[in-house]
C-alpha cells in the first residue's frame, strides 16, 4: 500500500462524500427505499477509506506533475536524512494513535460503568420495551437501565446495547425515548457511528471527512427521528417534538461519548431535528422522490467505481534517464530484416540500431525486407 494510493482514494472518496452531504440532509431520501441507497453508498464510502487496496482489477494511471511534486516536497532532507514525508507520517499516525486510544478509554469507562448497573426493575418500561420490540422486530432487546441524571436519555455500546433512562419521565416520554432509541438499535445506528468515528480518527486531517461524520451523526438523529413519525398520527408527532424539547430544557451539557446516540443533543441540533421532522411529516411524506435527488447518488456511485477501478502513482524521468533514449512511432518506424537475419531500425528513415529479435512490445511496427 503506497502513499500515493491512500492520497488517490482519498480524493475519490472525499468527492463522492460531497455529493452526498445534502443528501443526508433531506429526511425524505433518508427515508427512501428504508433509506438502503444513501446508507449503502455512505458505508461503501467509509468502508473504501478504511480499506484502501489495490485489487487485481485496479488499473494505474501515471501522475506526470502533481504527485511527482509532492514527492519531491516529501524527500526534502531536513536534519540528519530525516524526510519531510517521513515526518509528516510519524505526525499522523501519532494524532491517530493518540485519538484512538482517548476514545476507547473514555468508551470503555462508560460501558464497563453501565454493565455494572443492573436493569430497571419497572414493569411498565420492562412491557413497554417489550411491545416496541415486538412491532419493531428486534430480536435481542437491549439492555435498559435508570439512571437519577439530569442528563438525556442515551444508547450506548456496540454489539450488547444499553438504553439509559433517566428516572424523572413521564409515561408519554418513556414511551416516546424508547421508540426513538429502539430505532436506533434496529437500524444498527451504533455500528455507523462507530466506523465513522475510525475513519475521522484515521483520517483527521481531512475536513471533508469531518463534515461527513457531523453531517453523518444528524443523519442518524433524523432517520431515527422520520421513522418514528411515520408511525404516528398529527397529535402523537407533535407530542413527540414537545417531548424532545422537554427533556432537552432539563438536560445539562455533558460530553458525550463515541459510542454513544443521545435523544437529545446540543441545542442547535434539537432546533434542527424538529425542523427536518416537521418538514418531513408535512411537506415530503407523500411525495415522491425528486429525479434530481437521484442524480447525485449516481455520480456518487461512479466516483466510488473509479476509486475501486483506477488509481494513480507517480511517473517521472529524470533527465540523466532520458539521454540517450528515444521513442517509436508505429507510423513512421520500420525494421528492416538483414540476410543475415538481424534487424535494423529505423526512426524517421534513419538508422539507430540492430538488434537479433523483435520484442513483444514492438511486434506492431512495419518489417521490410
Amino acid at each position: 500500500m503506497s502513499f500515493s494510493l491512500i492520497l488517490t482514494n482519498s480524493m475519490f472518496c472525499s468527492l463522492a462524500s460531497l455529493l452526498i452531504l445534502p443528501l443526508l440532509k433531506r429526511p425524505e431520501i433518508l427515508y427512501f427505499k428504508k433509506g438502503i441507497p444513501i446508507w449503502t453508498i455512505t458505508l461503501l464510502i467509509i468502508g473504501k477509506m478504511l480499506i484502501p487496496f489495490e485489487f487485481p482489477f485496479t488499473y494505474t494511471l501515471a501522475s506526470k506533475n502533481i504527485l511527482p511534486t509532492i514527492n519531491m516536497i516529501g524527500s526534502i532532507d531536513l536534519i540528519k536524512s530525516i524526510r519531510v514525508g517521513s515526518i509528516l507520517v510519524y505526525i499522523w499516525i501519532s494524532i491517530s494513535a493518540l485519538l484512538f486510544i482517548f476514545i476507547i478509554i473514555k468508551d470503555f469507562k462508560l460501558i464497563h460503568l453501565l454493565s455494572m448497573i443492573p436493569d430497571t426493575d419497572n414493569k411498565e418500561i420492562l412491557y413497554k420495551l417489550l411491545n416496541i420490540c415486538n412491532q419493531k422486530q428486534i430480536k435481542h432487546k437491549p439492555k435498559v437501565i435508570q439512571l437519577d441524571i439530569n442528563n438525556g436519555p442515551f444508547v450506548a455500546g456496540l454489539c450488547n446495547l444499553t438504553i439509559v433512562l433517566p428516572t424523572k419521565l413521564t409515561e408519554n416520554e418513556t414511551n416516546f425515548i424508547l421508540l426513538h432509541e429502539l430505532e436506533h438499535c434496529k437500524q444498527h445506528h451504533n455500528l455507523i457511528k462507530a466506523f465513522t468515528e475510525l475513519v475521522t480518527i484515521i483520517y483527521w486531517w481531512n475536513p471533508i471527512v469531518w463534515l461527513l461524520h457531523r453531517a453523518i451523526i444528524r443523519a442518524l438523529e433524523t432517520h431515527a427521528d422520520t421513522n418514528v413519525l411515520r408511525n404516528l398520527n398529527l397529535k402523537s408527532s407533535l407530542c413527540y417534538l414537545e417531548t424532545l424539547l422537554n427533556v432537552s430544557k432539563r438536560m445539562h451539557k455533558n460530553e458525550s461519548t463515541n459510542l454513544v446516540l443521545p435523544f437529545s443533543l446540543k441545542d442547535n441540533m434539537i432546533e434542527y431535528r424538529i425542523n427536518m421532522a416537521l418538514k418531513y411529516k408535512y411537506t415530503n411524506k407523500e411525495k415522491r422522490i425528486s429525479f434530481y435527488y437521484l442524480i447525485p447518488l449516481v455520480i456518487s456511485l461512479c466516483f466510488l467505481i473509479i476509486s475501486f477501478s483506477f488509481t494513480f502513482e507517480p511517473y517521472n524521468v529524470s533527465a540523466r534517464k532520458i539521454s540517450g533514449t528515444f521513442t517509436i512511432q508505429p507510423d513512421n518506424d520500420y525494421f528492416v530484416l538483414r540476410q543475415d537475419k538481424l534487424y535494423d531500425l529505423y526512426l524517421n528513415g534513419k538508422y539507430v540500431a540492430t538488434i537479433t529479435s523483435i520484442p513483444e512490445d514492438l511486434r506492431n511496427i512495419n518489417i521490410h525486407k
